[in-house]
């Protein structure tokens, strides 16, 4: 019985029916072209550990000039940036400001009503508490997405916790503790040749 070399062209064709496609394939799963010749893909391996904020809507890769891999992930909420296996929130600030703000809380939830004359932020927005403050039995720090929006001034954040008190508008007491510094990351370069 003769041989005959068959040799497949690269790609998947799925314009052609299986009988008239005779050279490429018609389905795949999981395999990739290398050097004109059919491979298994790679296994898949997880970055990190970390969850990022929101749906994924995009992903970027990039490295800096001597060769540090980071890959950005934007959601509808966060801009945020892979780095040695931690995600970095390098989301651009619209606002910062310095008010006297007041909070109120009650207990047993952890719905915490802030009255901010300086800024009015929409439903789904989110802020960033530079400072530690303690109200209520509840400390708040960091990231805490706007709930519901009472008025021009006025707006609900959700603690990690529920409040031990209840305490209407009482004024922030930040705590002193130092904040870590977050690392610089560089942006992605263009170099043209």
């Amino acid at each position: 019985m003769p041989f005959r070399t068959l040799r497949l062209s690269p790609g998947v064709n799925l314009e052609s029916s299986q009988t008239l496609n005779q050279t490429q394939l018609f389905s795949s799963n999981l395999i990739r072209y290398y050097g004109g010749l059919v491979e298994k893909l790679g296994g898949w391996l997880q970055l990190t550990t970390d969850l990022f904020v929101g749906t994924c809507r995009g992903l970027h890769g990039w490295a800096d000039i001597i060769g540090n891999p980071y890959l950005a992930v934007g959601t509808e909420q966060r801009l945020e940036v892979l780095d040695e296996g931690s995600l970095y929130d390098i989301t651009p600030v619209t606002e910062t400001t310095n008010p006297a703000v007041n909070f109120s809380t009650v207990i047993n939830t952890p719905t915490v009503t802030v009255v901010d004359a300086s800024y009015s932020p929409n439903a789904g927005d989110w802020l960033n508490l530079a400072t530690q403050i303690s109200i209520g039995g509840i400390v708040l720090f960091g990231f805490y997405q706007v709930q519901t929006v009472v008025n021009v001034t006025t707006y609900t954040i959700a603690a990690t916790s529920n409040a031990t008190t209840t305490v209407n508008n009482g004024v922030l007491s930040p705590l002193t503790r130092p904040r870590t510094p977050q690392p610089t990351l560089p942006l992605p370069s263009i170099i043209t040749a």
